[in-house]
């Protein structure tokens, strides 16, 4: 098992975050997606932040490969959100060695419109 240390060295250089919001007519939101080092991988943390008020319906989709295997879960939940409120959508504790790929989708939806995604990888070309 790689040392906490080297742990946080990678995730540093290897996070890349991409955020984007679409702006239709309607309910607004941002999708919040962050990744915290500990001792034996990452905590990832989807968030979805109203920037008006409106129903939103939020799923993070995570996939992780390495010499362990393969592992693939989804988190999803429908929230009435205020302009301001920020609901937490999924808090997911991922152990994590340096070799290992990990893909993480997370999307906001309202009306059925995809109004924000984020998206994370490590590990990846």
């Amino acid at each position: 098992m790689p040392s906490a240390a080297n742990l946080r060295r990678l995730l540093t250089a290897a996070l890349m975050c991409t955020s984007t919001a679409a702006y239709a007519d309607g309910e607004r939101a941002l999708a919040l997606l962050s990744a915290e080092p500990t001792d034996s991988g990452v905590t990832l943390i989807a968030k979805v932040s109203a920037l008006t008020s409106g129903q939103f319906d939020a799923r993070m989709v995570v996939s992780k490969d390495g010499s362990a295997g393969s592992a693939n879960t989804a988190q999803s939940g429908s929230y009435e959100l205020s302009a301001g409120d920020t609901a937490t959508v999924a808090r997911l504790g991922l152990s994590l060695d340096p070799a290992d790929r990990l893909e993480v989708k997370f999307t906001v939806k309202s009306a059925g419109a995809t109004v924000a995604t984020s998206s994370l990888s490590i590990g990846s070309d």
